[in-house]
């Protein structure tokens, strides 16, 4: 029988890690929803981040969190980037959805392929300058997990701030909306979409920077964070932070608990079933409607 004090060791630190998955989806989140686009590169945006980190603290002897200030704002401009340079091409075709998926994907096998190239394909990690375990309610926690979540819930609430108080995030909305009205009030949607996808690779960006701090990374594991990433966002329902933070939170609680009571390698298996009954029975999640 587990120990109780074992669960809730496990609970707690499964929700720590949970706040950071719904880190990783709320902008995969906020791209589906406001532009329509599913970005299968979205983890691998991360993982270009996180191997940047590594690069910058191993090597130039940046702090670990300053990096993310090195970082983010240069995550933004690639985000940018990739929008007007690949997708923003798509949006003239008549099949923009698969021509979006297929380039989308195409990206994401280039910057893994960069990365091996570069990295090789060994798991590496960032020396964060400091860690150990903290005992919080008698509970024993990673401090670089704390510190993680931290961050990414001041970036989730950010981002609630710009999607729903200022006038870049009106636009964003309006033109998320209907495109054509908000053309007649001066809103510019290709320039709402550069915004967009730069706020959304930037967020991966923090979550690149504080990913190889927690857990080693490797080029293709981005591939494994992007199906958690779909599991959250369609449970969560799509372009709903609040479902965003809480399913995010939810998937981390599972994937940490569950190993306690049945072999790891089924943890992956119970998402997957959870995800095809909300696909079946709820196709639109838990959340639809909720800002």
């Amino acid at each position: 029988m587990v120990a109780i004090t074992t669960t809730a060791n496990a609970v707690a630190s499964g929700a720590l890690l949970g706040i950071f998955y719904a880190l990783v989806a709320s902008g995969f989140s906020m791209i589906w929803a406001s532009m329509k686009l599913v970005n299968v590169a979205h983890a691998a945006l991360m993982f270009l981040a996180g191997y940047a980190a590594i690069l910058v603290v191993s090597r130039l002897g940046v702090p670990w969190l300053a990096a993310l200030f090195v970082l983010v704002p240069i995550l933004f401009l690639v985000g940018a980037i990739v929008y007007q340079g690949i997708l923003s091409y798509s949006y003239r075709t008549e099949n923009f959805e698969t021509v979006s998926l297929v380039a989308t994907f195409g990206l994401a096998i280039v910057v893994e392929n960069v990365l091996l190239l570069y990295f090789g394909p060994s798991h590496q990690s960032v020396n964060a300058g400091f860690g150990g375990i903290v005992e919080v309610a008698g509970m024993r926690l990673s401090s670089l997990r704390i510190v993680s979540a931290l961050f990414a819930i001041l970036a989730t609430v950010a981002l609630y701030y710009i999607i729903y108080r200022t006038a870049i995030g009106r636009s964003v909305r309006a033109a998320w909306q209907d495109q054509e009205v908000a053309m007649l009030y001066g809103v510019n949607p290709d320039r709402a979409r550069i915004v967009m996808f730069g706020l959304a690779t930037a967020l991966a960006g923090i979550a690149g920077v504080l990913l190889p701090a927690i857990r080693p990374i490797a080029p293709a594991l981005h591939w494994e964070y992007i199906v958690i990433v779909f599991i959250i966002v369609i449970i969560g329902s799509v372009g709903s932070i609040t479902g965003t933070m809480l399913v995010g939170g939810g998937v981390g609680i599972i994937e940490s608990t569950l190993p306690l009571f049945m072999p790891s390698s089924w943890v992956t298996v119970v998402l997957y079933v959870v995800l095809l009954a909300f696909l079946l029975y709820r196709p639109d999640g838990l959340f639809e409607g909720w800002a």
